[in-house]
């Protein structure tokens, strides 16, 4: 009986600590002429156990509702060995919006500086403290930005702890001589995404972050126009920070993860031609590779109600959803922010 009730015991433990990340994970190799594709499969798997089971956070408690659901794609561009590969690493996050059935995505990079080593069945060992590879150092990195950016979305700031994780893998690559992680590598890297995350001169951009979400996104269910305005708000935290920062890596990343959204929520028929001429001419400044598209704001309307997102159509935010699910009405508190 003492056996059991111990069993119980460890059991309810684990099921109470659910790890913080949901990651499907997806390898894409089609022109492969030294390597077994079984090897892929292999990798698949290991990479799902390595981002779904570790404890990323190292005590914070989510249940199975509340895991940051994300994706990352990988594509084998190049055989260097058997070995030793050449690809490309896209990775999106998402997290529910309050009272809908809505999933915002809150992360979107592609990263074109993935070069790593693996061979079938070897352990894929990580050390916050140490440089243990390519592979689990760059699937560490991100699995950090993830939960910063998550956290970021439901507390002012939250994430700072899960960002300052991303920059100590950085730092413990620095000297490795691979791509990806250092200054002078481009403007578009690792190190500069963590960089201008934790730099106070993008303080604004995280204030809009959660702004954006949380005064934002997850108000919409009971009052749309004061979400909007909100979400307007906060693009103008944004702006400032753009024009501050041109170019800049924290500025792209936004962009990226937020321009489609941010298009559709305000290209709805309902929402008064002011606000769009607004956002269209901030949106231009903050995103100009999408300046046609901002600039037609409000020309084309959609009355639809909702976006399709990969297979799934979804509510326009404001618009409700036709169910609640527990998910949507999480309490937050290992995040803050609730």
């Amino acid at each position: 009986m003492k056996y059991i009730l111990t069993l119980l015991l460890t059991f309810g433990m684990f099921a109470a600590q659910a790890q913080e990340l949901d990651c499907k994970i997806r390898i894409q190799a089609p022109n492969l002429q030294l390597v077994d594709p079984a090897i892929f499969k292999t990798l698949e798997a290991d990479i799902y156990e390595f981002m779904n089971t570790r404890d990323w956070t190292e005590g914070d408690a989510f249940s199975d509702e509340e895991r940051v659901e994300c994706n990352i794609n990988i594509a084998i561009l190049e055989e260097i060995s058997q070995t030793s590969f050449k690809g490309e690493l896209t990775i999106q996050a998402s997290r529910p919006v309050y009272n809908s059935t809505y999933e915002s995505v809150i992360f979107l990079h592609n990263d074109k500086d993935f070069d790593f080593e693996y061979a079938q069945y070897q352990p894929l060992n990580f050390n916050i403290n140490a440089y243990n590879g390519e592979l689990t150092s760059v699937l560490a990195f991100y699995a950090y930005m993830i939960l910063g950016f998550d956290y970021d979305s439901y507390a002012p700031e939250g994430g700072s702890p899960w960002f300052v994780q991303a920059r100590q893998i950085v730092q413990n690559a620095n000297d490795q001589g691979r791509k990806g992680w250092k200054a002078f590598d481009g403007t578009r890297n690792r190190y500069w995404m963590i960089e201008n995350q934790l730099d106070p001169k993008f303080s604004g951009l995280r204030a809009a972050y959660y702004d954006y979400h949380r005064k934002g996104l997850d108000v919409m269910h009971k009052d749309a126009d004061l979400g909007r305005a909100q979400i307007l708000s906060s693009l103008q935290k944004v702006e400032k920070v753009s024009k501050n920062n041109p170019n800049s890596m924290g500025i792209t990343v936004f962009s990226n993860t937020k321009s489609d959204e941010i298009f559709d929520i305000f290209n709805y028929f309902r929402v008064p031609n002011g606000e769009k001429t607004k956002v269209g001419t901030m949106m231009v400044r903050v995103d100009p590779a999408n300046a046609q598209r901002f600039l037609s704001l409000g020309k084309t309307t959609s009355n639809s109600g909702g976006r399709n997102m990969g297979s799934q159509t979804v509510p326009r935010p404001g618009s409700g959803g036709s169910s609640l699910p527990s998910k949507s009405g999480k309490t937050m508190n290992s995040r803050g922010g609730r």
